[in-house]
């Protein structure tokens, strides 16, 4: 199933979760373009997340965080910056990572023996969607991760 949506937006991932009411509104933040965002990223998402997700989906979501944050910034320039947005919907979490390189996220093919090259692969199989679209001045690549009502601490 392909479960990846190239340049149609977060609206087709919304409508996706529809009727699913909206349980939070969207909280933004803006990061330098650095691999040192990551850990400021991480914490984000986990205080945002905690004791509204389970937690083996809220790992998840700082995990999809990491990656995109981590891509973003290798795709940007030092003096730029990227921003990233969360919001609970019904169950699920979407994520989005704005920055201001142009082109499509590119999905590496890492042999075993490399280090990294695996992040989009990652994402891909931790999340029910995922996709990107350009905006003016850059692109949004987003992600939906799927929640566990049944395990979620604020439902016990």
């Amino acid at each position: 199933m392909q479960r990846t949506v190239w340049g149609t937006g977060v609206a087709l991932a919304l409508s996706m979760l529809r009727p699913r009411p909206l349980r939070t509104s969207p909280v933004r933040w803006e990061l330098p373009a650095s691999f040192a965002a990551v850990r400021t990223a991480r914490a984000y998402v986990r205080d945002y997340v905690d004791g509204l997700l389970d937690p083996q989906t809220g790992e998840d979501a700082e995990l999809i965080t990491s990656e995109l944050v981590a891509n973003a910034a290798n795709a940007s320039t030092e003096a730029s910056a990227v921003e990233l947005g969360v919001q609970l919907i019904g169950n699920h979490l979407l994520i989005e990572v704005f920055d201001r390189a142009e082109g499509a996220p590119q999905r590496c093919c890492a042999s075993e023996f490399d280090e990294g090259g695996r992040g989009l692969l990652l994402v891909e199989e931790l999340t029910r969607l995922w996709g990107w679209h350009p905006v003016p001045g850059g692109k949004v690549v987003w992600a939906v991760v799927p929640g566990d009502p049944d395990r979620s601490r604020s439902s016990t």
